[in-house]
This record gives structure tokens, sequence and C-alpha cells, in this order.
């Protein structure tokens, strides 16, 4: 996913949490905005990375069953984790880590540091058994870990834009690696256009929307494909069924919740999503595109 060139305002950019991050803002102070936006970005990704020992993340599954505190943000996360994963009737599933792992998905891919899981760490069909206290502190069940992976991506996306337009930015765009979450001041009619990039040519946009608040997120399961290494997605069905589309997008109000409604429309052409009133774009292997009446409604 890209986002057309400014006519106005700035755009900085990193890369942070293992991906491409865009900060762009118009209005307010939009250099030091921005630059405010990534060093954000950083500090949610040593709260969340499974590749940060010290991470909140990486605390949590090696807690084995023990409550560990966290911080309020990974408190939020975590929530929102449980409550997608209800809401998408699993197709959202934050504990198929040690399935990745033992696929080979055990580096990062941006630098040479590694994950790994207990040998005796599961993948989950039920999140109830997690325990969030109001002092902060969570517990997990034994054997059970979690990945913030997009999620932790589109909620970053969501935290950052908010942050922003409270620090007087006028409108904001903040882009991780395919996750989007735009928003502005009630006075402003900016809008923000976002190409929706096809999964066989990165170069080519499928088409491109709209957006003046809210969010659209794409999942692929290409998205972490390595040469010879066995992994041919980071999206997993526990039950091995097969993946019937290779790209969807899907507009919702945050970043968090279209990235787990994009897994839903990844696995499924149920129309669940349609009834929510999101809107939703899928690809297929051939390259066949379908949208959904609400997804038109986006479109330039």
């Amino acid at each position: 996913m890209s986002i057309r060139p400014l006519t106005l305002g700035t755009r900085q950019h990193r890369t942070l949490m293992g991906v491409r991050c865009e900060v762009s803002v118009v209005g307010g102070n939009a250099q030091a905005l921005a630059e405010e936006g990534l060093r954000m970005v950083a500090d949610l990704e040593q709260l969340w990375s499974r590749f940060i020992p010290s991470s909140d993340i990486c605390r949590l599954n090696r807690a084995d069953g023990e409550p560990v505190w966290v911080d309020s943000r990974t408190v939020s996360l975590i929530g929102h984790m449980i409550a997608a994963h209800t809401a998408t009737t699993g197709a959202f599933n934050p504990t198929l880590l040690p399935m990745l792992i033992q696929h080979g998905d055990t580096h990062s891919l941006i630098d040479n540091k590694t994950s790994s899981v207990s040998p005796l760490a599961h993948s989950f069909t039920d999140m109830s058994g997690i325990i969030i206290r109001a002092d902060n502190t969570v517990t997990i069940p034994m054997h059970m870990t979690l990945d913030a992976g997009g999620m932790g991506k589109g909620f970053a996306a969501d935290l950052v834009a908010d942050h922003l337009i409270s620090r007087g930015a006028e409108s904001v765009c903040v882009n991780l690696g395919g996750d989007i979450r735009v928003a502005r001041t009630p006075d402003t009619t900016h809008a923000w256009p976002i190409h929706i990039m096809s999964p066989s040519d990165p170069m080519q946009s499928v088409c491109t929307i709209s957006l003046a608040q809210g969010a659209v997120a794409t999942s692929q399961i290409s998205a972490r494909h390595r040469e010879g290494q066995g992994i041919a997605c980071h999206i997993a069905s526990p039950e091995g069924s097969p993946i019937p589309y290779v790209a969807a997008s899907v507009i919702a109000s945050t970043a968090a919740w279209a990235e787990a409604w994009t897994k839903f429309a990844l696995q499924s052409n149920d129309t669940l999503i349609e009834t929510l009133g999101l809107a939703v774009l899928r690809i297929d292997e051939p390259g066949a595109v379908t949208q959904s009446d609400t997804w038109q409604e986006f479109l330039q």
C-alpha cells in the first residue's frame, strides 16, 4: 500500500517494527510532529517486539503462567487481541507463534535478531484464559505465546495518529507496512489518496481509495516469504486448511480492527465483514479482484 506525495505538510519515514514506517502530517509543526510520531512507534516496538527479549511480549511469553506487569499500552493491545479473536470467530489468532517458528519464521526481516518459544508452546483456539488485572499485570496460560504482529502495527498506527491530532496536527496519515490510519480535526477537509498495490507486482496499483478518517489494512499471504525457508506466509490456519485468497484489504474505523478483519477476509468469502458495515477487497491466486459495495464508495 502506498500514499501519493504530499502537496503540503511533511512526511518522515524509518524502518520500524520490521517494516517501512511513514508518518505524514499536515498542519501544526508538521516536521516536529512527524518525527515525534516515529519516536512513538520506536517506543512501542520496544514493548511489543518478539525479537527484543526485554519487551512486554517476550516477558509474557517466558512467564510460564505467572503474572507479569506490563505497560498500559500493552494491556490495551492484549484487550484488542482478545476482542478481535472473538469477533472474527478465531480467524485472527495471535497465539500462532509456535506454528510459525516451527515453519522457520525465527529471524527478523531486517536484522539478525531471532525469536524462539518453549518446545511445549502451542497454538490456542480459546483466549479466555488470559487474565488482565487493574494493576496492569497480565497472566497468560502456560504454553500460550502472543505475537503482536499485524495487530501491533495497526494499533500503533491508531495510537500515533490520535496522539498527533491531540498535539496540533490538522490531518495525519500513519502507515506501518500497509496498516494505515488517517485522522483529522473536524474543521479540516483534507483526505488521503491511498494506492492498494498488487500482491504480484508491488509497482502496480490495483485501485486508489480516498480516506479522510478511519483506516485501511492489507494482508498478503507472501508478506513474510523467505527464499529457501519453507515459509509461505505469516497467515496460518490452525486446521491447516487452504487459504483461498492471496491478499485482502479492509477499511474500518481503526487500523487495529482493519488488520484483524483482513485475516478473516483472507480465509473466507463470508459476508460477515459487509454486514458489519466494513469495506473489503480480495484478490485470489489468478489475480481476480472482488470488492464489496461499501469498498466502491471509497474509490477515487
